[in-house]
């Protein structure tokens, strides 16, 4: 979200950031508004969004369905006063369950005009659960627009019976003014036990079975027949870390394999630049929950990283055969083949990082997306003053 806001400001709105409370979350840090609620007391338990809601991307923890109602009651109530006490022309609203259910309530009551975000876990929520089906019919009947980072997601808002006033295809977009230097790169090998003759191959994400990092593990024995000094670095966390622990072990790399865990996102960049080749192993999983176009894969060609991802319909808009691979989802030997091939070819690999950086720069530029969002936002507003 900072990216997008940074973006908006840029195109000369002002802009408030309403969130949910989460004790790490500093909201003095920001160069704009933020305004949290909280929905439970003591505050250890707030533990609903920031990548929490779901247990491995896939179902609902015993917490989620405790909280939701007090999250639900505590935004709306947020968000009521919010719009009270500040003249707001429009509100833009991410995740249509819940977020787009209560800006519908209250929004209409407030008489302004709302849109919302798909980022695509709620679309997969609103599939499976009947009232989150309903809720977010009835939400997306009253946006004046829906977004979405991935065709995709529009396809699975379809099977709600919703019809959209109007949509349109944006990616979430990435901050170039902190792209940040290489001057680390050696300190960080030697914090990883890597010396400078070691391949790296780098995937950043929440540990979770539709991230598929499983896939790329799987691959690893083949690419370190051709490879030897090939490692894995895994920067994230989450529920699925003792399932890859297992995959590692059945796949006997565990020399190969490093684990990073959560950083900030300060921290993540450098992670991005050790990089020779950044792989986004997405897939649907078993609860059919789909990771398509995730913001890492816009991040690592940002840094000019070669990247090989999954063949899903938002990742086929980013990447094409000029700025990296795509390749099909399951096929771990197909992202080995891949993989070998940028690790074996660096001229290629640095040919696609580079356009793949001129790409993003031309086309997922916080200025670009932010400006995008302002446009379609001030239509929407015109057609309301009609």
């Amino acid at each position: 979200m900072h990216p997008l806001v940074m973006g908006l400001m840029a195109a000369g709105d002002d802009v408030t950031v309403l969130t949910p409370f989460h004790r790490e979350l500093t909201p003095g840090a920001f160069p704009y508004p933020i305004v949290t609620y909280k929905y439970i007391w003591p505050e250890k338990f707030h533990v609903l969004g920031y990548s929490q809601t779901l247990h491995h991307g896939t179902h609902f923890r015993l917490s989620t369905w405790l909280l939701s109602p007090m999250i639900i009651f505590f935004c709306f109530i947020a968000l009521l006063r919010l719009t009270r006490n500040h003249a707001y022309d429009i509100v833009s609203v991410h995740w249509i369950v819940p977020n787009g259910i209560i800006a519908a309530l209250v929004l209409a009551l407030r008489k302004i005009p709302f849109t919302v975000t798909l980022p695509g876990s709620d679309v997969y929520v609103a599939q499976k659960f009947t009232f989150f089906k309903i809720a977010a019919h009835w939400a997306a009947e009253r946006a004046s627009a829906v977004y979405s980072d991935s065709p995709q997601y529009f396809k699975e808002l379809a099977t709600t019976g919703a019809s959209l006033k109007r949509k349109a295809i944006i990616p979430y977009p990435v901050d170039f003014s902190q792209m940040g230097n290489s001057n680390y790169l050696r300190g960080l090998r030697k914090k990883l036990g890597l010396d400078a003759r070691a391949r790296i191959v780098v995937s950043v994400g929440r540990l979770v079975e539709k991230k598929g990092i499983h896939y790329m593990i799987r691959a690893l024995p083949q690419v370190l027949r051709k490879i030897p000094n090939t490692h894995y670095v895994i920067v994230g966390d989450g529920d699925w870390r003792d399932h890859l622990e297992a995959e590692i072990d059945a796949s006997r790399v565990r020399d190969h394999v490093h684990f990073v865990g959560n950083i900030s996102r300060d921290e993540i960049g450098k992670y991005y630049r050790l990089a020779d080749v950044f792989v986004a192993p997405s897939i649907r999983d078993s609860r059919g929950n789909i990771d398509d176009r995730p913001v890492a894969i816009i991040e690592a060609m940002a840094r000019s990283r070669a990247v090989v991802a999954t063949r899903f319909p938002g990742n086929a808009l980013t990447i094409d055969d000029q700025t990296g691979i795509l390749v099909p989802q399951k096929k771990s030997a197909a992202l080995a083949s891949s993989v070998v091939k940028l690790l074996k070819l660096p001229t290629l690999r640095n040919r696609l990082g580079r356009n793949a950086r001129r790409k993003v720069y031309k086309t997922f530029r916080h200025t670009v997306i932010g400006e995008r969002y302002h446009t379609l936002f001030c239509g929407i507003l015109a057609r309301r003053d009609v």
